[in-house]
């Protein structure tokens, strides 16, 4: 196991929740709301699989991002309006 690369990965995926909370501030959303947003990130991944898997690692990186934040707001009241 190549722990590097693991340390680098989650680094990504970090830096990925960081970027969404910048651009959308902390996300409140019932969890139904967070599944679809998961699996549209997911989406995204195999339709780059489809056509070229350059990018797959950002995109999964971005599910990864999407799950972290979804179990952030878990702890939070969610508001179905935001």
């Amino acid at each position: 196991m190549e722990s590097t690369r693991y340390s680098e990965i989650i680094e990504k995926v970090i830096q990925e929740v960081s970027n969404q909370n910048v651009t959308w501030g902390i996300q409140r959303h019932s969890p139904e709301t967070w599944i679809t947003i998961i699996l549209e990130e997911v989406g995204e991944a195999a339709s780059v699989l489809q056509k070229d898997d350059t990018n797959m690692e950002k995109e999964l990186i971005q599910v990864a991002a999407s799950c972290i934040n979804a179990l952030y707001a878990m702890d939070m009241d969610f508001d179905e309006d935001e």
